[in-house]
Order: C-alpha cells, then sequence, then structure tokens
C-alpha cells in the first residue's frame, strides 16, 4: 500500500512540472566604470554622478596696468639694492676712519622716540636710594639725576634711557631738545636725548651752574682764573660759540626758547650794601646790557613760555620782556621761602611767622598780576606749578593741591621724606629717596 501511494505522487510532481512555465533568465547588463580622473588633488570635493575635470587649470588673468607698475617695483627695488651695497663700499673704503663712537653719538642727538602722552596717572618707579637726587620732566617723561648716574623713565615706569655715572652732587637741566646732567663742583657733564647719551665733555674749570634752550643751545657756568665767573654758550652741535667774564658772584643764568639771548643775575657788595646786576647778551655776539638794582639779593631768573624774564628777587619780583622792565611786584617785608616756575606763571610761598608753619602761597603772571593767593597751613619744601589751572604745595606731611580758577584747595597725606617733586599733566609725582608716587590723579 505505501508503494503503491508514493507513486501517485511521483506522478502529480511530474505533472505539476509540466504545467509550471519555465523561468527566463535575464542577463543583467555589466555597467563599465570609467578611470578616474588623473591629477585629482587630494582635497577634491565628492561629486555625485558629475565628472570634474582636473586636466587642466584656468588660466591666469593678467592686467596690463598692473604688470607695468610691478616691473617698475621690481627695477626699483633692484636699484635700491645696488646703490645701498655701492654707498656702504665707499664709506667703508673712503671713509673708515669717521666711523667712531663719537660720531655715531653726534647721529643720534637728533633722533628721538618721542610720542605724544595724554594726560594720564605716572606710575610709580623706583631707583637707588639717594638723598642728593635731582628729577625733571624730560619730553613727557621723569627724568633722574642720581649719585648713580641719569636715567629716564616713561608714563608707565618703564626705564627708556639709563647711563651709568659716579656723580657725587649731580644737578639737572632740561629743555625740549636736550637734558644736561653735571656734577657741582667737578668738571665733568653729559647730554642726552631720549634715547642715548649725545655727549660726554670735561670743562677746564669747575661746573657750578648750566642752563639749556629748547633750541638745544646751552650755557655752563664756570669759574677761571681771569675773571670771578665764566659764562660759555655752546651751539646745538657743542661747539663753543660765546663767552662772558664776570666779575661778580654769578647767581644763577639762563636761555630763552630760540637760544637766541643769555642772562646772568650776579651780585656784588658796594659800599656795605648788595647790588644785583642784571646781564642780558646776544648770544653768538659780544653785546650785551647791564642793569643794577641796589639793596636786592638775586635768588633766580628764568625765561617764560612767551618769552618775557622772571628775575625774583629777596624783596621784589621784577619781569622783563628783552631789555625792559614791564612789571614789578614788591614782597613789602616778606621773604620768598620756595618758588615754582611753570609756563607763564610764577608760584611763590612766604612764610607768614617765625616757625614757618603757615605760608601764603601767591602766584603771579607775567604781567605782574597776582592770579591766587592761599594760606596753607604747613611748613613747605617744594611749589610747582604747570602753568595751566593748578599750583602744589608740599610739605613735611602733606601735599596741597590748588585751583586757581577758585583757590580751592585738595590735600593728601604724605608718609616719607620728599626730596623732590615734580609737575606733570594732569597730576603731581612726588619723588622720595628710593622712588616716585603719583598725586592728585582724581
Amino acid at each position: 500500500m505505501p508503494k503503491k501511494h508514493d507513486d501517485e505522487l511521483i506522478k502529480i510532481r511530474k505533472r505539476e512540472k509540466k504545467e509550471k512555465p519555465e523561468r527566463q533568465k535575464v542577463k543583467k547588463p555589466r555597467v563599465k566604470r570609467e578611470a578616474p580622473p588623473k591629477n585629482v588633488p587630494k582635497n577634491a570635493p565628492k561629486t555625485k554622478g558629475v565628472t570634474l575635470d582636473f586636466s587642466q587649470e584656468e588660466a591666469p588673468r593678467f592686467t596690463k596696468y598692473y604688470m607695468s607698475v610691478s616691473k617698475r617695483y621690481r627695477v626699483a627695488r633692484i636699484l635700491c639694492v645696488v646703490i645701498l651695497v655701492s654707498f656702504l663700499l665707499v664709506m667703508l673704503v673712503f671713509f673708515r676712519d669717521n666711523i667712531t663712537y663719537a660720531n655715531l653719538m653726534y647721529l643720534a642727538r637728533d633722533l628721538d622716540s618721542d610720542t605724544a602722552v595724554s594726560v594720564g596717572v605716572y606710575s610709580d618707579i623706583s631707583y637707588e636710594k639717594s638723598f642728593s637726587s635731582d628729577f625733571a620732566l624730560f619730553r613727557q617723561r621723569i627724568a633722574v639725576a642720581s649719585s648713580g648716574g641719569f636715567s629716564l623713565y616713561s608714563r608707565t615706569g618703564a626705564t627708556d634711557l639709563e647711563s651709568d655715572d659716579i656723580i657725587a652732587d649731580p644737578r639737572l637741566e632740561v629743555s625740549e631738545k636736550y637734558a644736561l646732567m653735571y656734577d657741582a663742583g667737578e668738571r665733568d657733564y653729559s647730554v642726552y636725548t631720549t634715547i642715548a647719551k649725545v655727549l660726554s665733555a670735561e670743562c677746564e674749570f669747575p661746573i657750578e651752574d648750566a642752563a639749556v634752550s629748547d633750541s638745544g643751545c646751552y650755557a655752563l657756568l664756570t669759574g677761571t682764573d681771569e675773571a670771578r665767573s665764566l659764562i660759555t654758550v655752546y651751539s646745538q652741535d657743542f661747539r663753543s660759540i660765546t663767552e662772558y667774564y664776570k666779575d661778580k658772584f654769578v647767581m644763577d643764568i639762563a636761555i630763552d626758547a630760540q637760544g637766541e639771548h643769555l642772562c646772568a643775575v650776579s651780585c656784588d657788595v658796594q659800599l656795605s650794601d648788595v647790588v644785583c646786576e642784571l646781564m642780558i647778551g646776544k648770544i653768538g655776539t659780544k653785546d650785551s646790557v647791564s642793569l643794577e638794582y641796589p639793596g636786592m639779593m638775586p635768588l633766580r631768573v628764568e625765561y617764560t613760555d612767551d618769552g618775557r624774564l622772571f628775575m625774583l628777587c629777596d624783596s621784589a619780583l621784577i619781569i622783563f620782556e628783552g631789555e625792559k622792565e614791564v612789571a614789578r611786584v614788591d614782597f613789602e617785608g616778606l621773604t620768598p621761602g620756595c618758588f615754582g616756575i611753570g609756563g607763564n606763571m610764577i608760584a611763590i610761598s612766604f612764610p607768614t611767622n617765625a616757625i614757618g608753619n603757615e605760608n601764603n602761597v601767591r602766584v603771579f603772571d607775567t604781567e605782574g598780576k597776582e592770579v591766587c593767593s592761599k594760606i596753607i597751613s604747613e611748613k613747605i619744601s617744594f611749589v610747582a606749578a604747570d602753568g595751566i589751572e593748578t599750583v602744589y604745595a608740599v610739605g613735611e606731611t602733606k601735599a596741597v593741591c590748588i585751583s586757581l580758577e577758585d583757590e580751592k584747595t585738595v590735600t593728601e597725606e604724605i608718609d616719607d621724606r620728599v626730596i623732590g617733586v615734580v609737575c606733570v599733566p594732569g597730576s603731581l609725582v612726588v619723588c622720595f629717596p628710593e622712588g616716585t608716587g603719583s598725586y592728585f590723579t582724581n
């Protein structure tokens, strides 16, 4: 029975196989892959179905005008290199002996790295401790002459220039062109710009005083074998151009901003009375005019920004325009204490009692007009004026700022010994034995 059943199943499968249509085999066409282009950049973008041709580069575009300009600059560059090399060779071959350190210093005297300094706080600076330093504002920088030499500091406190010299009694005179440092009672002196020492020289006799003009001229007061005093004026290139001999004791000298006139104030004793003499000379010639003021002891002479001359004596302030006296302020028995000259103003402190712990600070302009008068309850050591709107009086324990507009005062405490002050734009720099501090910065 099982065998018969198997035979029937075989017949059924054969019949179904015959009835089922045979499937046609369809051959799929092969897609021919194209070879990748040659010289394909590594960072070429991926594309979908788009063929990029990297075999040809885009032709550069040139403009005839810019091509001609480029050729001219190329020729000019080559010519400059040839001229420079030729110049250096000529200098080294024919002028080798003139390439010296001294000549390089002469070149540096006309160079300057000065930039405009805005009004603001001057950062505190530190230096080697000294009680005999001298300070000044030189081209908006703080100049310090100490026993260790000359230093120049920027508004940020950075050291712009530093020169090592051994000086016993340093003195400093500055102008818009040069800073002159000398050793009082000695013969050595040096001249600086803001970037270098341009002169180091020695006088025949000890130096007693000096003055510097904005033009670059400067004068030295020394002794001499022929007279009591000798004033020698030098040009901006350090050549001696004028000499003045004085048989009196010269107290102070000054040169105007243009370097055209020199004045010297001296004193002498005649018939047991002190006589002040003011000499005004024209630089480059022997021409001079002398004016005498009996009974006065001269203290200071200084040219102002408008070209007038302050002569401060123990009993009066006399103002000159050229050789003519234009104003006079008598002190009426008061004796000047400290004074400071700034711009076209002079500030003078007058002690009002024997102890000196109360002072009257008075400010005068070049017309002899009293701009301000203020009583300060402090023993004053230094007075400074910015020549615009502010006067400073510095004592042993405090500093006072006086406004010239309304005579209002602002006081700040001081906790160290003051050896100098510098009136800077917008504030006051007080100098101590080991560094400086800025006051009235608000």
